[in-house]
């Protein structure tokens, strides 16, 4: 049987002991932490989507589900049916989500964890790359680059994961998506936790600002927008 994109998910979570910092783009930096993240998994097109989460709460992977789902609504994907491990997916809440929407969920058997390899495997291979670019960044810059930026290291993973062709030529975003794109994306990727220059306020608005004035500010790249080929930086 030849699935096509949304015929069946694969879905699973990451849980980290080290509490990840929120992206915030303005105002004062969030003390909530994400302590984890679910993974979807498409089978058909091998496309990825982490929606992180504060908690591994059946609420919390509900929300993710949503979130989840309106990404594939957006590209006119209704999904089908979902497969996970037992625990948080086999909750009332989540269940009910699925029987809401008239959705179908199956499990793996009990202590058969290899029945959801799909999402066994890109779990794994998700957070070895988004770990080796995090202590790359960590080593060439350990005064700025922390463990909390795990979130930020996962999510660019994804994005690189879902840009990257595939045997057939195409990348898990244009299979999902069903376009071609025309444009090479890796262009517009950067080493994980380099540092990025942004041109000041005032010169931006077309201002004048002092002669010795610096011109930029620093930050740091943490990965791209969602939807967006602008840099995400601290």
């Amino acid at each position: 049987m030849h699935l096509k994109p949304s015929d069946c998910v694969a879905c699973d979570q990451l849980e980290s002991n080290v509490p990840g910092k929120l992206a915030v783009l303005k105002g004062k930096p969030s003390k909530d932490a994400y302590h984890a993240c679910t993974f979807f998994i498409d089978h058909a097109s091998n496309k990825v989507n982490i929606p992180l989460n504060l908690s591994t709460g059946a609420e919390e992977a509900v929300q993710a589900k949503r979130r989840f789902e309106r990404m594939a609504n957006e590209h006119g994907f209704y999904i089908r049916k979902y497969h996970g491990n037992n625990g948080v997916f086999a909750t009332a809440s989540f269940c009910s989500s699925c029987e809401l929407l008239n959705q179908a969920i199956d499990f793996s058997g009990v202590g058969a964890k290899h029945q959801n390899d799909i999402a066994e495997r890109m779990i794994g291979t998700i957070t070895r790359r988004a770990l080796t670019m995090l202590i790359h960044a960590i080593r060439l810059w350990p005064d700025v680059i922390t463990e909390d930026l795990w979130p930020f290291a996962l999510k660019l993973a994804v994005d690189i994961h879902n840009s990257a062709p595939t045997i057939s030529g195409l990348s898990p975003d244009e299979i999902f998506s069903g376009h071609k794109s025309t444009k090479n994306r890796f262009r517009d990727y950067h080493p994980f936790g380099c540092p990025v220059f942004v041109l000041e306020a005032s010169l931006q608005d077309g201002h004048r600002i002092a002669k010795w004035k610096p011109r930029s500010r620093m930050g740091i790249y943490l990965g791209n927008l969602p939807n967006q080929m602008l840099p995400r930086f601290l």
